[in-house]
């Protein structure tokens, strides 16, 4: 399956992870970076709401706080 609809990324565990939304699957995606910040192996993959818009981490690293927009 191709993953073409992305749309919010952010660093979690100081750097070491990218959490990104993808909205033609509707899911949150989580990869493991290597020390160069290059992508690794995907560790995570969590089904969201529909086509999500973007996403908060909280400080802990451990939360994920879905933001929708249907425009």
């Amino acid at each position: 399956e191709a993953l073409i609809w992305g749309a919010d990324l952010h660093l979690v565990d100081g750097g070491r992870r990218l959490v990104c939304s993808e909205r033609s699957a509707s899911v949150l995606a989580t990869v493991d970076l290597d020390a160069d910040g290059h992508l690794g192996e995907v560790v995570a993959i969590t089904d969201t709401e529909t086509q999500p818009r973007g996403f908060t981490v909280a400080p802990d690293g451990r939360r994920r706080e879905k933001i929708s927009c249907r425009c």
